[in-house]
């Protein structure tokens, strides 16, 4: 089950990635969702595993989504405490 959570982290980064590059933020910004809705199991805690995301937490992901999205109110509470 860790190897399988680890590899959904994974795709899901890239993902959110490739959604902003094309311009779907909305479809960016359910990925990132689903991203830290995700369990924490321990294994990756937050750490990416992806080289073009390296300096990325799943937290500024879908808060990045939320601001691309222009929800305000909403992308400030993800990075706090982070």
């Amino acid at each position: 089950m860790e190897s399988s959570t680890r590899q959904k982290r994974v795709e899901l980064r890239q993902a959110i990635v490739d959604l902003r590059e094309r311009g779907l933020l909305t479809q960016a910004q359910w990925a990132a969702e689903q991203l830290v809705g995700l369990p924490d199991d321990g294994t990756d805690a937050g750490i990416p595993t992806m080289p073009s995301a390296a300096h990325l937490t799943d937290s500024y992901l879908l808060a990045r989504t939320h601001f691309d999205l222009k929800v305000g109110r909403v992308f400030g509470g993800h990075t706090r405490g982070t």
